[in-house]
């Protein structure tokens, strides 16, 4: 397996990937009424790739995307050392490190970009995503009660940081 920075010309298969993990339905990742078209997905690519504070790595297997991770640098020129970033894989890969590898790329990366913190949210229910954060150095620093409702029932959302070192 191969982890490296996306392109814009990975649209398509990025595409294919969050369609594919969006229609396992998890009840611990937001559900989506849509899957992305072509166009979203390089416009999210674009968006990401143009900022100097934000990337998207891509963890392939044999050629086909197997797990992600994207992140986004804040605007704020207050704020511009941290963002808040997402990850997934997909469900044949899960709990095979990909999760981990790919935050290492993250962490590594960070520093010579002028980001020294790290963000994200989590459903307080995702307890192997909370475990892999935990493992990877990410505190709870808040949680939002009942922030959202998944199959009509309240869930908690973590909200994890941590930092990283200039």
């Amino acid at each position: 397996m191969k982890i490296r920075h996306a392109t814009e010309d990975d649209a398509e298969a990025v595409r294919g990937f969050v369609s594919s993990v969006r229609s396992e339905g998890l009840p611990t990742i937001f559900e989506h009424p849509t899957m992305p078209t072509l166009e979203e997905e390089q416009q999210f690519l674009r968006s990401c790739l143009s900022k100097p504070n934000s990337t998207v790595f891509l963890c392939e297997d044999d050629g086909a995307i197997v797990g992600m991770l994207d992140f986004h640098g804040y605007p704020h020129s207050q704020m511009q050392h941290g963002g808040i970033l997402g990850t997934s894989v997909a469900a044949a890969y899960r709990r095979r490190g990909i999760g981990r590898a790919l935050l290492a790329e993250l962490i590594r990366w960070a520093p010579s970009h002028g980001v020294t913190r790290l963000e994200l949210e989590v459903f307080a229910t995702n307890v192997a995503a909370v475990r892999l954060y935990e493992h990877a150095g990410f505190q709870t620093e808040g949680c939002r009660r009942g922030a959202v409702l998944s199959a009509g029932k309240a869930v908690d959302m973590l909200l994890m940081a941590r930092a990283v070192a200039a």
